[in-house]
């Protein structure tokens, strides 16, 4: 009688706002509108207002994608480079749940900043920042009063259908993924025609009536899925019942496999980038500021955080220490944050790296690209075989790049990228006196490195497949199913 109530009362207040006649497409709207108004907890309403759904007529070419989860600003670059390439594009940023953190804030993107330690919050920028139209923001709503009938057992085998050892309170679930509480991100769902998803939102996207393709950066596919808690109940729901996925490795590809997701319902596609915004800086004072700084030697750019086991940093620092004859024909400029900094810090003093290696702090992303135009050399990891972001934006910008790259783990290019590839010690000893012998043209390299990127990662190169993906996602979603 409740639902039916407001079913009145939401035609009532249609017609005497609008002076409009009704029709099926306007009762349907209402319908879908109250059902995110109650949080997709009423399932006659539920039921009743997405029954037709899928026959909703849709223009293929006009579709729009609605991007959650902004980990690094992952999708506020890709939103945003669509936004400006023509495309109807949102990013629904939800800042005091899984956006929380200081790099995956949007200002962090577009306010230049530097530090000497990563700060606990960057609200502070926001005075500085004009959010853009495309920006949605979604309160997480910490204080949503709560009237749920939990089954706990109907719960558990709903989301994995296996019986399991119960180590976690319900009350976990309803912290964390409580409809109610993503009330707002719910309705911003709503704007978009196709979800693009990572992280948590994973979970979160199998619980609409929505098509939606996962976009997994890293711990939302290799650790969230595999923990035997209702958090990972949820993750692998959300990979289950996803229309589609963008895979951007074959790390990735095999860990989607394993979860059970078809082949045919996953794209291995390299990681989409703004050639654009990433691109070599006309009047970049600071260049001039190194060069007067540390005339005539090659400058080293270290824009990975430090973190042993997934960049292995000891082992560049290692490297440099072996190249002590020459090692002053350089300087090592290096980010300083991440889980490891207190034992690079013992290191560095170790192998007596104090006068070669320069700590520059954290620095929001414009200080980040004016540092890599700055340099000479960037360098990133020695452990993944696979192109992170800092990776993608230094070989953008025209910078030689010294990591690791193993196409088994990520992708068979045609054209194998061109870079200073090194995993162990000792091949990275071997490419640095190179290098500081002056056996390789470095810039040379660099150029090559923008020309490779714009071939393989670019907006230009990469789009039309990743509009396939969202196209299919769509149909898939209208009864057009992909097996």
């Amino acid at each position: 009688m409740r639902t039916l109530n407001k079913l009145i009362d939401a035609l009532t207040n249609h017609l005497a706002r609008r002076n409009a006649p009704l029709t099926d497409n306007s009762v349907l709207k209402i319908l879908q509108e109250l059902a995110l108004k109650d949080c997709l907890l009423s399932p006659a309403l539920n039921e009743l207002a997405f029954d037709n759904f899928n026959e909703m007529p849709l223009e293929r070419e006009d579709y729009s994608i609605g991007f959650a989860c902004n980990i690094a600003n992952n999708s506020y670059i890709l939103a945003k480079a669509l936004v400006r390439k023509g495309k109807k594009t949102f990013l629904f940023w939800e800042p005091n749940f899984t956006d929380y953190y200081p790099l995956s804030n949007p200002v962090w993107e577009d306010i230049e900043y530097t530090a000497d330690t990563e700060p606990k919050s960057v609200d502070f920028l926001l005075k500085k920042w004009v959010q853009p139209d495309f920006v949605l923001k979604a309160n997480y709503g910490l204080d949503a009063e709560m009237e749920i009938n939990f089954d706990y057992e109907e719960m558990r085998n709903r989301f994995l259908g296996a019986p399991i050892n119960i180590s976690d309170s319900p009350l976990l679930f309803l912290k964390l993924h409580s409809l109610l509480h993503h009330k707002e991100m719910f309705r911003l769902f709503a704007k978009a025609d196709v979800l693009h998803v990572s992280g948590y939102m994973t979970g979160l996207a199998s619980l609409t009536e929505k098509p939606y393709v996962t976009f997994p950066y890293g711990s939302d596919l290799y650790t969230l899925p595999f923990q035997n808690d209702m958090r990972g109940w949820m993750q692998v729901q959300g990979f289950r019942r996803a229309n589609m996925h963008i895979a951007t490795g074959k790390l990735m590809l095999e860990h989607l496999e394993k979860l059970g997701v078809s082949r045919k319902r996953i794209a291995l596609l390299p990681f989409m980038y703004d050639t654009d915004l990433y691109s070599p800086l006309d009047n970049n004072q600071l260049r001039d500021e190194l060069k007067i700084k540390y005339p005539g030697k090659i400058i080293f750019f270290l824009g990975a955080r430090q973190n042993w086991i997934w960049k292995g940093n000891d082992k560049f620092f290692k490297a440099v220490a072996k190249v002590k004859d020459i090692r002053d024909k350089a300087v090592f400029i290096t980010t300083w944050w991440g889980q490891d900094t207190s034992k690079s810090e013992v290191l560095i003093k170790e192998l007596k790296l104090d006068s070669s290696v320069k700590k520059i702090g954290v620095c929001s992303k414009p200080s980040l690209r004016k540092y890599i135009d700055a340099t000479d050399v960037c360098v990133d990891q020695f452990t993944l075989g696979s192109f992170g972001t800092f990776s993608l934006e230094s070989m953008s910008m025209e910078k030689p790049l010294l990591t690791y790259f193993n196409p088994e783990k990520h992708f068979n290019f045609e054209k194998e990228p061109p870079i200073l590839n090194a995993l162990t010690e000792n091949q990275i000893y071997e490419i640095l006196s190179s290098v500081l012998d002056n056996a390789l043209n470095i810039k040379d390299l660099g150029k090559q490195a923008r020309e490779w990127i714009k071939s393989y990662h670019s907006i230009e190169a990469l789009w039309p497949e990743y509009d396939k993906v969202y196209k299919t996602a769509l149909n898939d979603f209208r009864g057009k199913k992909i097996g």
